[in-house]
């Protein structure tokens, strides 16, 4: 509008117009309607033109805008309309807005008032807004307040699945047109609540189904466009398709959930070794991931095929042959297999008639085959590829847990039957204590008696015993001796093993060895031996005196009896930073290297030409290691024929109030 030009007012003369007209900065023209020409201008227009005057011969606007080589691009109204608003492009491509007024006026009569402004550079800033617009991925749409589409892009066509020429069709550019009527009614109600609320609407979520039927997730910004007095005249917005992100996100969820099933299948059969709950866990684990109709587990036994856990309507049988149909390949192969056409296959055989589509994946555990598990769907499309995937690793995880409830079983078999083997040892283990023990004790008062009369018998014939005769009665004697020895040595050997009260006494060791030494003391005399003691220090452990005298008094026997006459043997007592070490060293025979890992074995005796002769139940050391080994102790020796030997133990020392 051309402000201080009022074409209505009658009482302006034609030179106050004209100098109107001249003050005015804008391009003005002043066209008289007869003829029509221009009757005005302003410097403005002259040089907008370039022009020093106006023609002499009557021109119209249009004619002198043509003249000029300029062409209208947006008419409106066309040139013999009074009012309205035109766009002329000019050589060079300026572009120019051309505003059309009536007048009217007393003298000169009706005319029109034009008025040129330069919007070179406001449609170029549109034409790069447009390449933009036309370039991004996104759709970008523009719509009138009636919900007539304006301009849209080559991104709203691709979302829409439409042509532009369909969407800005004559009398069907309502979006509803092209929209079904579920995306109609939600891009109505976002229209509303933008139009209601005067706020711009940020990606709302709206599925848009297209022509070919398929489906895409679109999300939606709207914010409303107003007209140049404040009301609004429309909407425009972008369109941006997420539905690959959506379908990334479905994926990722899908593989979320799976995951997590498989976390609890993992926890579920790790808390088992039951072999029914891993079987029902690893079935229903199998049919829930992969949405299966049927399905088994049937677990390989040499040529046959065990289905040990089934889901569906597989009927009674219960055990197949393992070498044919899919299931056989699949052992044979030891590959899982996904079969998208069971009718397509030669090697399928039908338990169920509904099923189309089969997984076979082979129970493998430390490269052993367990057997197989089968799912079956009447729907092919359940059994994807990522289903696929997942059903392996369950059964993967499903054959380490039926491999150790497999080994479990075994295991705890085996146990039952070891507990019922210990159970019948110990019996006879009892029953040869008890026979021993009462052999041993109802033995001694015979020998006794045995005894007794010998040495009356002997000494009642000693005047008419030959010497030949004599040395029967000494070989009696001494036959005797050896069983009372061996009978006293079980009854102590027994007594140990029974014994299982904690040893609370603290024991003096000095005190043990003088009376070790002490009840030898005849048997050393009578070979000639020298025996010596030498306790450093004074050394207390906890233990049974009685005991330790016994382990003693036999190591230091044994010095006497295999050292020749008149040896030297010497016990010894020393303490080695918390233990107490008794020893027993002497120059006897010695004991060759071959027989030193069976000395404390029982009723084990080394048997040399010089040891040959000498008496002994075997059964010495082993007693001694029996009392040493329930005092927690540990024993020592060391032997070589001709040097002679040395044997000890060590105690733990008793811990003495100060």
């Amino acid at each position: 509008m051309i402000e201080s030009v009022e074409p209505h007012n009658n009482s302006l003369s034609s030179v106050d117009l004209a100098a109107l007209i001249e003050q005015i900065a804008a391009p003005i023209a002043l066209e008289m309607q007869h003829g029509p020409c221009i009757a005005y201008t302003n410097p403005a227009f002259l040089t907008l033109f370039k022009l020093e005057a106006i023609p002499a011969t009557p021109t119209s606007v249009i004619d002198l805008l043509r003249a000029a080589g300029a062409h209208e691009t947006t008419p409106d109204g066309g040139s013999g309309a009074s009012t309205g608003t035109s766009e002329w492009i000019l050589p060079g491509g300026r572009v120019i807005s051309a505003q059309r007024t009536p007048f009217q006026s007393a003298r000169s009569g009706e005319g029109t008032l034009w008025q040129f402004s330069d919007v070179t550079e406001q449609r170029q800033s549109e034409a790069r807004y447009r390449a933009i617009i036309e370039n991004i991925e996104d759709g970008y749409y523009e719509v009138d307040i009636n919900g007539h589409f304006v301009f849209v892009n080559d991104g709203l066509c691709r979302i829409a699945g439409r042509q532009r020429e369909q969407l800005l069709a004559p009398g069907r550019r309502h979006y509803s047109h092209h929209f079904s009527e579920t995306t109609t009614t939600q891009l109505l109600d976002l229209f509303r609540s933008v139009f209601r609320k005067r706020e711009p609407v940020q990606g709302a979520e709206v599925l848009v189904e297209r022509p070919d039927g398929s489906i895409r997730h679109v999300e939606f910004s709207i914010a409303l466009v107003d007209g140049p007095e404040g009301r609004p005249i429309g909407f425009c917005g972008i369109a941006r398709d997420i539905t690959k992100r959506k379908q990334v996100e479905a994926a990722l969820a899908r593989r979320v959930t799976l995951l997590s099933v498989l976390e609890q299948v993992d926890l579920e059969l790790n808390q088992t070794l039951d072999m029914e709950q891993v079987l029902s866990v690893a079935l229903n684990a199998a049919v829930l991931l992969s949405h299966a109709d049927a399905g088994f587990i049937g677990l390989a036994e040499g040529d046959r095929l065990r289905l040990v856990r089934l889901v569906g309507p597989y009927g009674p049988v219960h055990e197949v042959e393992a070498n044919i149909g899919i299931t056989g390949r699949v052992m044979r192969q030891r590959r899982a297999e996904l079969i998208p056409d069971v009718s397509a296959d030669p090697d399928y055989h039908c338990d169920i008639p509904s099923t189309r589509a089969q997984i076979i994946i082979p129970l493998i555990s430390h490269d052993k085959l367990l057997g197989v598990i089968n799912l079956e769907t009447a729907d092919p499309e359940r059994f994807t590829p990522e289903t696929f995937e997942f059903v392996q690793l369950v059964t993967a995880r499903a054959a380490s847990a039926i491999d150790n409830a497999r080994l479990y079983a075994v295991s705890q078999q085996q146990l039952a039957e070891l507990r019922e083997l210990y159970a019948q040892l110990q019996e006879l283990e009892q029953l040869k204590s008890d026979m021993i023990h009462i052999a041993a004790h109802d033995m001694r008062s015979p020998l006794g008696i045995l005894t007794g009369y010998l040495d009356i018998l002997r000494l009642d014939l000693k005047d008419v015993l030959t010497e030949e005769q004599q040395s029967y009665f000494d070989s009696m004697l001494r036959a005797i001796d050896r069983i009372q020895r061996m009978t006293t040595d079980i009854l102590s050997l027994e007594r140990v093993q029974a014994a299982r009260e904690p040893l609370t006494t603290i024991i003096n060791l000095a005190d043990v060895i003088s009376r070790a030494v002490f009840d030898r003391a005849d048997e050393a005399r009578q070979k000639g031996h020298k025996v010596a003691m030498q306790i450093e220090q004074a050394a207390h452990v906890y233990g049974d005196a009685i005991s330790l005298v016994e382990a003693t008094s036999n190591l230091l026997g044994n010095a006497i009896k295999y050292t020749p006459d008149g040896g030297t043997i010497e016990v010894q007592l020393r303490v080695e930073g918390r233990r107490a070490v008794v020893e027993v060293a002497d120059n006897g025979y010695g004991i060759p290297e071959e027989y030193h890992d069976r000395l404390f074995q029982p009723f084990f005796r080394v048997r040399t030409h010089e040891t040959f002769e000498i008496d002994g139940t075997g059964l010495g050391l082993y007693l001694v290691r029996k009392i040493i080994e329930r005092h927690g102790g540990q024993m020592c020796f060391e032997s070589a024929p001709g040097v002679g030997s040395t044997f000890g133990f060590s105690l733990l020392l008793a811990e003495l109030d100060e």
